[in-house]
């Protein structure tokens, strides 16, 4: 009897240590001050900004194909996206793929969480990755979320590589200059939907050229776009999909 009652602690001491041990599906990063952007880089990511960002959880991996199919037939939901072409037989633990913006946000909105703001997302990818997966050699496609290559300090997963991702802000490629004098900015929320041209256009009788309200912000790198930067800005109309953008999601903390 006592041989029985040991074994079944020792059971339950290591089911203990297997829980504890396992990573959380979502990480906290905490209030404070970050900087975003980079003043040697692009015309759109300069100069750096330093912003103030409340306390969040991020997901440790992006959303997968298993996830998103739960979440279709738990809702019925039709997504935009042919989502599908990035699931083949096997392929459960690939991220989805081939999603629109409006596609991620309605799943991140089903599972009660939301997409990031691109400040949040270059706070959670700063640094990036020595072993980023757009370094590794001879990369054709993506791999699974958890698979252990390009894991940054905060223990995210494929922050620099595997895809890119859709976060919440609408672009201006302007953003920046225009917040350059503020020294702190609060949890900045990009240009709200439906706001006008920047003056720079309207200054140069431009009608075209600015993206608010026409396209949304995509951070990262995959095997595609292999740019392993975290001030990198992608812009992308969020009625399309794309072979290599996928997301992962947020939660407020209040």
């Amino acid at each position: 009897m006592n041989t029985i009652k040991i074994l079944i602690a020792l059971s339950l001491l290591s089911l203990w240590r297997t829980t504890l041990s396992a990573p959380s599906e979502m990480l906290m990063i905490p209030a404070g001050t970050y900087l975003i952007g980079n003043s040697n880089g692009r015309y759109d990511e300069k100069p750096q900004l330093k912003v103030q960002l409340n306390a969040f959880m991020i997901d440790r991996y992006e959303v997968s194909n298993a996830k998103f199919k739960h979440f279709i037939e738990k809702t019925a939901y039709k997504p935009q996206g042919p989502w599908k072409r990035g699931f083949p037989i096997g392929g459960e633990k690939l991220p989805v793929r081939f999603i629109t913006w409006y596609d991620a946000k309605n799943y991140a909105n089903w599972v009660k969480k939301r997409l990031p703001t691109e400040a949040e997302w270059e706070a959670a990818a700063t640094p990036i990755s020595k072993t980023s997966f757009t370094n590794q050699p001879f990369i054709i496609g993506p791999t699974h979320i958890d698979t252990k290559i390009d894991v940054n300090q905060w223990g995210l997963y494929h922050i620099a590589g595997n895809v890119r991702e859709w976060v919440a802000d609408w672009y201006d490629k302007y953003q920046y200059q225009a917040l350059a004098n503020k020294k702190t900015i609060e949890n900045p929320q990009g240009p709200a939907d439906g706001t006008p041209p920047a003056a720079h256009f309207l200054e140069n009788n431009l009608s075209a050229g600015n993206e608010r309200s026409t396209r949304k912000i995509v951070r990262g790198a995959s095997w595609i776009a292999m740019h392993a930067n975290n001030s990198r800005r992608w812009a992308h109309n969020p009625n399309h999909w794309y072979n290599d953008i996928g997301f992962r999601c947020v939660s407020s903390i209040i």
